[in-house]
């Protein structure tokens, strides 16, 4: 028998309010959260108060029963029995997703969900509009192959944990909305043909820029070269202000002819300098960060 805290807590039996200062008497059960009131527990004895364990009429007679034990810890081996690894992926033989099936299927959602993990928190407030929508939308039908029993349901929860991270990971430090509803667009129509590598190489390529860590913040030129003037330091200050100047040359057409006459000419292809096997174009994210300010800096 214990104090509440909570004046809103109801008793199970009467049904009104558990109030802070009156004692109550709550269930065992691992699996209730019932409390009563000592007074509505008809037949309730000093044993049963004393007791170190009590439980309800509603689960009394089911006392302990799925508390696994050395006489029944049968109930352990059916555990988890619906739940696809790769050697009873059977279970998911009529599931198809893309040109994925089976087996292959649910080792590349695995491998998906344990990048996806590691990944530091990167993402964009959903987008209103169509893209959103149908976010959303695709969304509540990963929910729906859970709880409506369908063949899907093993993997169902895995594929909701690693959708959202895919779908709404933030292409750039300063993209903007617009860009984000292009994103959201054309990761959609990835997921819907189940491009879940296509996914993973544009989440890999962000979280890629992620993991070099933060450039240390410098003063702008002006306070800069402010600062070490009044510190004393003019050869400081002179040679910072050096160092900033720009090499960028103005597009004019001089800059253009001349760039043009010191080019190579194009040679023909050598097949000794010819990738072989499998590769793939850049992710379109590699791109967003690439702005007039990006190439001032790089320059």
């Amino acid at each position: 028998m214990i104090g509440m805290d909570n004046d809103d807590w109801p008793c199970a039996q009467c049904g009104k309010n558990l109030r802070s200062e009156a004692e109550a008497i709550g269930c065992d059960s691992r699996s209730c959260n019932r409390w009563f009131h000592p007074s509505c527990l008809t037949g309730l004895t000093q044993f049963d108060v004393d007791s170190n364990k009590w439980f309800c009429h509603l689960c009394s007679g089911n006392k302990n029963k799925d508390q696994p034990t050395p006489e029944n810890c049968d109930i352990l081996k059916n555990k988890n029995k619906d739940q696809p690894t790769p050697e009873n992926c059977d279970i998911l033989k009529n599931v198809k997703w893309g040109a994925l099936k089976g087996k292959e299927l649910l080792e590349t959602i695995t491998r998906a969900y344990d990048e996806i993990v590691t990944w530091r928190r990167n993402v964009f407030k959903l987008p209103t509009g169509k893209a959103g929508k149908t976010f959303l939308k695709e969304l509540t039908t990963l929910f729906s192959l859970f709880n409506n029993d369908t063949p899907s349901k093993p993997i169902s929860l895995t594929l909701i944990m690693i959708f959202c991270p895919l779908m709404l990971q933030k292409p750039s430090k300063n993209s903007k909305s617009k860009d984000h509803t292009k994103c959201l667009e054309y990761r959609l129509k990835l997921w819907e043909a189940g491009d879940l590598a296509g996914l993973l190489r544009d989440g890999k390529a962000i979280q890629a820029r992620l993991l070099k860590g933060k450039r240390r913040h410098t003063d702008d030129h002006e306070k800069r070269f402010c600062r070490l003037m009044l510190e004393g330091k003019v050869s400081a200050a002179l040679k910072w202000v050096t160092e900033q100047r720009s090499g960028l040359l103005e597009a004019n057409q001089k800059v253009v002819d001349e760039l043009l006459m010191k080019h190579p000419k194009a040679e023909p292809m050598h097949k000794d300098v010819a990738l072989e096997g499998p590769h793939f174009l850049p992710p379109k994210v590699t791109y967003h960060p690439i702005d007039a300010q990006a190439i001032y800096l790089a320059s």
